[in-house]
């Protein structure tokens, strides 16, 4: 196992004193960022302290070219400008003694190129336009003549991209706001929101987006991506898909770029793309817009598989506006300031507000029978199994047996079942009763799906931002800019009444400062370097109500940490027997992130080279102050009232006993409790690069580079940190191997950082163009790219002990028993939830196999690796037209997936060395059975780990490396590995005739060994198919608009209808094989997967057929697997190609009119639909146990088994729609 065999260094004797200095360029790092305050002004302030050491990155693109005469020689010494078509902002080069020349660190915009040289005619292009990190080559041949002679042509950078081999997209702002690209809601819950830039993804050849900002690129893991914006990192630590809580508004940003692959040493910590934001100037003239996006369900249609009671479908109540708008210009101050050609600001400012009744899905609740103690409905007769229980009774499905009847059979634990599967309401748990009263009752016939969910998801957000430019003229150019993103709204929005809810109202509020300065040195050389800093705030927790609820007067239950909040409830439904398949009680907690980033970089242009080198510096922060444990923790099951004697017994996957029954009667399976966490956690890194663009000719171009990432992982300030520790002995558990290590320096401390930082992160670049003709360029490259370690976030694991943060556990100590009964409450030593302590036995608790926090592997600092590769040919077709195929391929490394450790699952060696064989019958029962069971005992397996160790737990149990322990979990472990390989076509067809296309098709092959794992102790078969695979992805996005030709009246009548759309069409995801259901994790901790039957089709009916209805078909075949025999292992892949879920097509069109209403004036009004041909994306079908009972309800309709699909929900929502109203100026 990398990293885990030497996962901590021997601990130090007692008496070393605590280290005062840091002992490498680590800790330096560490030690240096903590104190960096998460104030902004004083952030701000230490960045210029740090300026002169900071390395950078910048947001700007490229003007570079060849100057010649007329008999195609070289013209050195020619001047070259390019001017700012709306700022008159200048920009100055000169030719090389090779002719060439390079602009570089050009703000996005339109410019004019002009040439001037002595004896030759001026040469002035405009309308070029330049895109943030992307290239324009303008190439100039000069006439004889005078420089008073001007030659003008106006036309845009030709559609060839012949300077580099980076794989790149770009939306401008036109198409932003052109297309439909805001989403809308996805799904039919509460998930619209303000509109979302990174909708763009869908765009990029390979690129997909899902939930909020979920983005997966060519194949390299989800949400690996990076976003800039002006020019600095800008992803959210907390959590990389809610990257739309610091979010730029779509209206304040001049255009978006991506680049997926092959991009040049500059860019790094990046392995799933990089997408650059950029913020437009004001200008010498006043410009602006404001716009409206007005959402009302009178436009959308009903949701399918409900009833209105009206003799329609459900249309549930939508309002949402999406307005706002910008103006930015030059700044102005009668008779005191004309900051023309100087001075600009830009001001944009957008806000959102939402009043939705969510409704037409459904959520389970207990029926008046089942609240009442009656389950017979839940019986199927179903036997799980052709072996009986000890008293030769058949084990049937759904039985609910009596706990108090308990009692030893033949070495085995029986119990009775209760008469008709119906409890004693005298039985009933007093505080269960008071909480069921609490419980909503159903609103629909049936055990499943049986209550109309409703809430309001009302929702209010704005982003404002500022961007002011001054140009210091020959001193350079200077930029500020300042956005805030305020987001209060719902999470977690269930129905329930207060105070059952788990919704949390959550203010999010971030703040994002950046400053950028570019001063030429001289013609040649440009410096630019650039500050930044953001805060993002997320306050996430449970409503007053829930929080300030007393649950000793309103329950009468005790063990709330300072007896406030609602108790957190979970485990009370079954998938065949019903009870309420929602969880209630307190959670959440505020989260702050701080960023301080800073960036320098110099580019150099000299012959045909054009030199740049650099870096950049920032510290990820993160303070958790997690308080969802000190409410307490209730968990139910269905062991409580199931039958002891079938632990580990394979089952079919049904169940024994119900979770709801459990509850009644006030058996808990397990609860805990713990005092409030704030831990400080901290992430520095450090970037320089080197890069150089060679123009070895003028038709071939090489890019080569170098960049070097040292970042570490997240360390909490205050090195309160724990982790499991394979190699200590652990006092609680008799001396036995694996026990608690705390983080730091010090006694009690490991004297080191759980996880090292990798020093040898270098990421080799090289990329080259050949242009065959005028119209036809051939490019390839390839370089090494290294990723953010902790997958891009700055969060630590769960600790005990250190900082007084403590977890107090109450288990069952023996399958079947309850950990305690609920009227009970919690009873535990307030002292002990604060002790501070560095006990390495601190887990254990005493009687238990509570397992302590992950054990963090040394491996933790070291970032993925991608090796990435493309080779292209793009062809243009016309001046506004072009073709481009490319094979693009890459291979990851290092990737973090826990999953592929198990430490404490038992090897075959371990077993076969007892003289046991798992596929032998008597030997499983042996395996499975209690310590001090007959078996075990005539054997000579009843030996006791350690004292105080239950005779309750299993001989299994007690074999395990770690017997002490149940599972035991590993973070940043860097184990995975990804393969990808794809054919990608882009045509792209550039605005002229009314039309603006972009075509995309992906033909690609996605692998990696983050699958669901079969064999753990076999690591090197765990690859197959992506979980996010799309093999075939075609897109589709286009804007036409009508000419204004002919009459006035024609003109007036027939010029400016504009119909655009996104139409995005790809294979369905893979569908996960099913688990196996032979119990082979009873046996060695580790379970498997079915087989796949040769030659039975996988779907009684095909999910893409239309040819089933839902309400009466199961679309899945259960005969297409085969179960495994106990104590052996499957051998099926994890995914299969042809396995998979419903494609569901993303169509979004609008049309519209454009008025003219004066020269730079217009008025825009159109109407946008979603799923505009409103398809029914039905839910997933169940697809993971072929041997679970298929259950109907009186009506016919499916409510459980292999291949039901959920209609109390949708995927995606039906048609639905907006109106937008534009105004530009």
């Amino acid at each position: 196992m990398v990293g885990i065999g030497a996962a901590f260094r021997p601990r130090r004797l007692q008496n070393v004193a605590k280290a005062t200095v840091p002992e490498t360029a680590d800790e330096w790092l560490f030690e240096n960022s903590r104190k960096v305050k998460v104030r902004p002004v004083r952030a701000i302030t230490l960045f210029c302290l740090l300026l002169a050491a900071a390395f950078a990155q910048t947001d700007r693109g490229t003007i570079t070219g060849t100057v010649t005469d007329p008999a195609d020689a070289v013209v050195p010494a020619a001047a070259v400008t390019a001017t700012h078509t709306d700022t008159g902002t200048r920009y100055a080069a000169v030719t090389t003694q090779t002719s060439n020349y390079t602009i570089a660190q050009v703000p996005a915009g339109i410019y004019e190129v002009s040439v001037e040289m002595a004896g030759f005619s001026t040469f002035v292009q405009r309308g070029i336009r330049i895109f943030a990190t992307q290239t324009a080559r303008i190439d100039v041949a000069l006439r004889v003549g005078g420089t008073a002679e001007v030659i003008s042509v106006n036309a845009d950078a030709p559609l060839l991209k012949t300077e580099s081999a980076e794989q790149s997209s770009t939306v401008s702002r036109e198409k932003l706001n052109e297309l439909p690209l805001n989403f809308g809601a996805r799904g039919n819950t509460s998930a619209a929101s303000i509109r979302n830039p990174y909708s763009f993804v869908t765009l990029v050849p390979g690129g997909s987006i899902t939930s909020y900002s979920s983005i997966k690129l060519n194949g390299a893991p989800l949400n690996t991506y990076q976003v800039r914006v002006e020019g600095q990192e800008a992803n959210n630590q907390r959590l990389m898909i809610r990257q739309d809580q610091v979010q730029p508004s779509v209206e304040s940003l001049e255009e978006m770029s991506g680049q997926s692959n092959n991009f040049s040493a500059e860019y790094g910590q990046v392995t799933g793309g990089m997408f650059n934001l950029t913020v437009p100037s004001g200008t010498n003239q006043l410009h602006g817009s404001a716009f409206e996006y007005f959402v009302n369900e009178a436009l959308n249609a009903g949701i399918p598989y409900t009833n209105n009671r009206r003799g329609g479908l459900v249309r549930p109540v939508n309002r949402r506006h999406n307005y706002g708008g910008s103006i930015g210009g030059p700044v102005w101050l009668p008779k005191v300031y004309d900051g023309r050609n100087k001075t600009f600001f830009f001001f944009a400012l957008e806000k959102f507000h939402q009043k939705q009744l969510v409704g037409g899905t459904l959520a389970t609740m207990p029926t008046d029978a089942m609240r009442g103690g009656d389950f017979s409905e839940a019986l199927t007769n179903r036997a799980l199994t052709a072996q009986l229980d000890p008293l030769g009774r058949s084990i049937l499905e759904n039985v609910v047996y009596d706990p108090q009847t308990t009692r030893l059979v033949s070495g085995q634990v029986v119990r009775d079942p209760f008469a008709r599967n119906i409890l004693r309401v005298s039985r009933f748990d007093p505080v269960s009763l008071k909480i069921q009263a609490l419980i909503p009752r159903a609103t629909r016939p049936g055990r499943i799906n049986n209550w109309d969910q409703a809430y309001d998801a009302a929702t209010d957000k704005n982003i404002a931002s500022v961007k002011v430019d001054h140009n210091f003229n020959t001193l350079g150019r200077v930029s500020f800019y300042w956005s805030r993103y305020w987001g209060p709204h719902y999470n977690g929005s269930d129905g329930l009444p207060i105070p059952l809810t788990q919704v949390r109202r959550i203010r999010t509020n971030s703040h994002t400062y950046r400053v950028n300065y570019d001063v030429p040195a001289s013609p040649t050389l440009l410096i630019h370097a650039g500050l930044g800093f953001l805060r993002h705030v997320n306050p996430d927790q449970s409503i007053p109500e829930v929080l300030d609820y007393d649950p000793v007067a309103g329950l009468g239950l005790t063990g709330a940490l300072f007896g406030k909040g609602f108790p957190r409830i979970s485990g009370l439904n079954s998938a065949t027997g019903g009870g309420m398949s929602l969880g209630m009680g307190a959670n959440g907690g505020p989260i702050f992130a701080d960023k301080p980033t800073a960036v320098l970089s110099a580019t150099f242009v000299k012959n045909s080279h054009t030199y740049k080198a650099g870096g950049e510096w920032r510290i990820d922060t993160l303070t958790t102050k997690a308080i969802s444990g000190k409410f307490g923790t209730w968990t139910f099951g269905p062991t409580q009232t199931g039958l002891p004697s079938t632990q580990g017994q394979a089952l079919a996957g049904g169940d024994l006993g119900l979770p709801y029954a459990s509850f009644l009667l006030g058996l808990v399976n397990n609860a805990s409790v713990s005092n409030p966490t704030d831990p400080q956690s901290r992430k520095p890194s450090v970037s320089l690069f080197v890069q150089d663009n060679w123009k070895i000719t003028r038709r071939l171009t090489l890019d080569y580079g170098l960049r070097w990432d040292h970042q570490g992982y997240p360390v909490e300030i205050h090195r309160r940190t724990s982790a499991f520790a394979p190699t200590i002995s652990n006092p609680s558990a008799g001396g036995l191997l694996g026990a608690m290590n705390y983080e730091g320096y010090g006694d009690g401390r490991c004297n080191c950082r759980f996880a090292e930082t990798y020093k040898y992160a270098f990421g080799p670049r090289l990329g080259a163009a050949y242009q065959i003709n005028t119209k036809t360029v051939i490019r390839a490259g390839w370089g090494v790219s290294y990723g953010q370690t902790s997958q891009g976030q700055a969060n630590i694991s769960p600790t005990l002990g250190a900082g007084g943060w403590n977890t107090i556990n109450f288990d069952t100590p023996v399958f079947g028993e309850a950990a305690m009964n609920l009227r009970s409450g919690l009873s535990y030593n307030l002292a002990d939830l604060y002790r501070v302590s560095f006990n390495p036995g601190i887990r254990p608790s005493r009687g238990l196999i509570d397992s302590p926090p992950a054990l963090i592997d040394r491996g933790g600092g070291r970032p993925p690796r991608l090796a990435q590769w493309t080779l292209s040919l793009q062809r243009e077709i016309g001046k506004n037209l072009a073709i481009e195929g490319a094979y693009v391929g890459n291979r990851g490394a290092w990737f973090q997936v826990n999953s592929l450790v198990n430490l404490n699952a038992i090897p075959f060696e371990r077993i076969r060395s007892l003289g046991l064989d798992i596929s032998n019958p008597p030997d499983q029962a042996l395996l499975r059975g209690r310590l001090d069971s007959p078996a075990a005992v005539s054997r000579g397996f009843n030996k006791l780990p350690y004292t105080g160790y239950s005779p309750g737990n299993t001989v299994a149990q007690s074999l395990r490396p770690f017997p002490q322990f149940g599972n035991l979990a590993v973070a940043g472990a860097p184990l995975g590995n990804t393969w990808y390989d794809s054919l990608q076509v882009k045509v792209t067809k550039r605005y002229s005739r009314g039309l603006d296309l972009l075509g995309t098709f992906t033909w690609q092959k996605e692998l990696t060994t983050d699958v669901p794992v079969n064999d753990v102790f076999n690591r090197k078969n765990q690859k197959g198919l992506s979980s996010l695979s799309e093999p075939y992805i075609l897109v589709l996005a286009f804007n036409y608009r009508t000419p204004a030709a002919g009459s006035k009246w024609v003109r007036t009548l027939t010029g400016g209808w504009t119909v655009g759309g996104i139409l995005r069409y790809a294979s369905g995801l893979p569908i996960p094989v099913p688990s196996s259901q032979n119990q082979l994790a009873s046996l060695l901790f580790q379970g498997t997967r079915m087989n796949r039957v040769p030659g039975e089709p996988l779907y009684v009916s095909g999910l893409n057929c239309h040819c089933f209805d839902p309400n009466k078909d199961f679309v899945l075949n259960p005969k297409a697997w085969s179960d495994v025999a106990q104590g052996q292992w499957g051998f099926s892949a994890p995914y299969y190609d042809d396995f998979r879920y419903q494609r569901r097509p993303d169509e979004q069109v609008t049309f519209g009119r454009v008025f003219r209403l004066r020269e730079g004036w217009s008025f825009q009004l159109r109407a946008e639909f979603f799923n505009a041909f409103n398809r029914i994306y039905m839910n997933d079908p169940s697809a993971a146990n072929p041997l679970q009972t298929q259950t109907r309800n009186a009506l016919g309709v499916p409510t459980a088994g292999f291949g039901r699909i959920d209609t109390g929900s949708l995927v995606t929502q039906p048609r639905n729609g907006q109106i937008v109203a534009r105004f530009q100026f």
